[in-house]
């Protein structure tokens, strides 16, 4: 088994209100509220062996959390960077196929409304 450096994660006083605001807010992605909640405890100064029992997370995902909000704050931490690809869809004027519900079909197409 490899031997990890105690993690010790000290939130700013902001860092900390503004986690407490984010979990008193209504719907949320699920994953913010894990990553806010592993925050709090590592904070508190729980072990991350016991974090991740609380918050039905693998020590190694704990363990990533309380890194990338100590390397990059707390945005870091609770939110993905962007993944390379296509971006997301906003909207039927992105889609591809919006608008073509209306257009008329192909001459020589069969009418299957029963009209001949």
């Amino acid at each position: 088994m490899r031997a990890y450096r105690r993690l010790s994660v000290r939130l700013s006083k902001r860092d900390r209100k503004e986690l407490r605001q984010l979990l008193r807010k209504g719907i949320q992605p699920v994953h913010t509220v894990l990553r806010a909640l592993t925050l709090l405890q590592l904070d508190a100064g729980q072990g991350a062996a016991e974090v991740a029992s609380h918050v039905q997370l693998s020590s190694k995902a704990v363990r990533e959390i309380g890194r990338r909000y100590e390397q990059g704050g707390l945005d870091r931490a609770l939110h993905d960077k962007l993944r390379p690809g296509a971006g997301a869809l906003d909207g039927a004027a992105d889609c591809p196929r919006s608008g073509q519900a209306q257009a008329r079909a192909p001459s020589g197409a069969r009418d299957d409304s029963g009209a001949s």
